[in-house]
């Protein structure tokens, strides 16, 4: 029993690290989600490892699934 407590609280912290906050603050404000793809898209470059850019392109995947 004690095991299973373990391992889904080990569950929910891996779940819980999944949720990116950036991800629900560009769902919310949109003009910020914009700036921010335009900018990661003109310097992918240099911005692609940038969590705030995968977060934006994250959300765009989401918008415009291919």
């Amino acid at each position: 029993m004690k095991h299973r407590a373990v391992l889904s609280l080990a569950a929910l912290g891996l779940l819980a690290g999944c949720a990116n906050p950036r991800v629900t603050a560009y769902k919310n404000d949109h003009k910020a989600f914009l700036d921010e793809l335009v900018y990661c898209q003109n310097h992918y470059a240099q911005m692609k490892d940038n969590p705030d850019c995968k977060a934006a392109f994250r959300v765009n995947s989401q918008l415009f699934p291919e």
